[in-house]
């Protein structure tokens, strides 16, 4: 499984690479002179607001599994995860949070199960928008059967609802009680959305915004899987051949990746600070 997953994570290195090579360097890096700061300072500016929103959402998962930190200890705990989450592909180093979680007497297994369900928030949101992004980019009848799957899933969930409140009590109550926590997670992707937007205006892109928001999901989904940190390489891939469907060039596509992952990574630098920052770090 080792083998594999390194495997993986050079095939997201190599696409990004190989895309590199077959583009021209000078056209990018003269697409990324032209864009005007005020745009990339104003996408800069709202990632301390999403991961803020988030922190909330953590500090009221963690307070319903028993923990008592302050929500400045939750605060730079997420903080935390999100800059190791930015630098391991798959962001399996916010997974780095439970030893945190550990020192406050919960246990591992209930630090696990949080990291999960921090998780499937953010899964769950951009994945209901990625249907619909299905829909606009290739297929309604594929995205309806996507959807269909979807909800039958969300049924069985519901008609078994006793015996997973009975084999997961906390989680199960924890869902149920806490109405804000999805509230919270689209807020903060709806944040997200209005930093593509800036984004988008500051690179010119001739892209009506409905395909670009459906692609950008789709490329959300994609950073997700564990094959390159961020994404690097596999969301550049895929959002080159979609831009190329509008007839925006390769060196577009690739400044304007590049611009997002370099923000994100500037933005998640709080996070090292946490990292470091006694008494986050474990002895």
């Amino acid at each position: 499984m080792r083998i594999v997953r390194h495997g993986m994570q050079i095939i997201g290195v190599f696409l990004f690479a190989w895309v590199l090579t077959t583009t021209d360097i000078h056209l990018i890096i003269r697409t990324l002179s032209e864009v005007p700061p005020r745009f990339l300072v104003g996408t800069l500016l709202l990632f301390p607001v999403i991961y803020t929103l988030r922190s909330i959402r953590w500090h009221i998962l963690t307070r319903s599994m028993g923990s008592r930190v302050p929500f400045a200890e939750s605060l730079r705990m997420y903080y935390a995860g999100i800059f190791l989450g930015m630098i391991t592909p798959g962001r399996i180093g916010e997974a780095a949070r439970i030893p945190f979680l550990t020192q406050q007497g919960i246990t591992v297994r209930r630090g696990v199960l949080l990291t999960v369900l921090d998780r499937i928030f953010d899964i769950g949101c951009i994945g209901i928008v990625s249907v619909v992004a299905i829909g606009i980019l290739w297929s309604w009848p594929l995205a309806a059967m996507i959807a269909g799957t979807l909800a039958i899933m969300g049924l069985l969930l519901v008609l078994y609802r006793g015996k997973i409140s009975s084999m997961f009590p906390v989680v199960y109550s924890t869902l149920r009680s806490n109405s804000s926590l999805t509230l919270l997670t689209m807020v903060s992707w709806g944040f997200y959305f209005v930093q593509l937007a800036i984004l988008r205006q500051g690179f010119a892109l001739d892209l009506p915004l409905v395909p670009f928001f459906s692609i950008m999901t789709l490329a959300g989904i994609i950073s997700i899987m564990p094959i390159a940190p961020a994404g690097l390489g596999t969301r550049d891939a895929f959002v080159a051949v979609m831009f190329l469907r509008y007839h925006i060039p390769t060196e577009t596509s690739i400044a304007f990746t590049a611009t997002i992952f370099l923000l994100t990574f500037i933005g998640s630098l709080m996070g090292l600070y946490a990292w470091f920052h006694p008494p986050l770090k474990p002895h």
